[in-house]
């Protein structure tokens, strides 16, 4: 289990690295399938034990849309 846990809070550092690897089709349908893949993820183990858990998610739900919305809208 904490391998698990690793590997999701590495997916965001592993992003930036692979934003500046992978050519523009992939990265960005990569970018979109990630985000979706950790909103899902959170929504999974709501509601979170204190209210700082909460808002964070909640941050995170916006900067993940945020993601999917910018990578949607990419022109090469």
């Amino acid at each position: 289990m904490p391998f698990l846990i690793a590997a999701v809070m590495a997916i965001p550092i592993l992003m930036v690295v692979l934003s500046l690897v992978v050519p523009y089709p992939a990265i960005r349908w990569l970018s979109i399938v990630i985000a979706v893949f950790m909103v899902l993820f959170n929504l999974i183990g709501l509601p979170y034990p204190t209210l700082v858990d909460n808002v964070l998610i909640v941050f995170s739900f916006v900067f993940n849309a945020m993601i999917v919305w910018y990578a949607w809208t990419w022109t090469s």
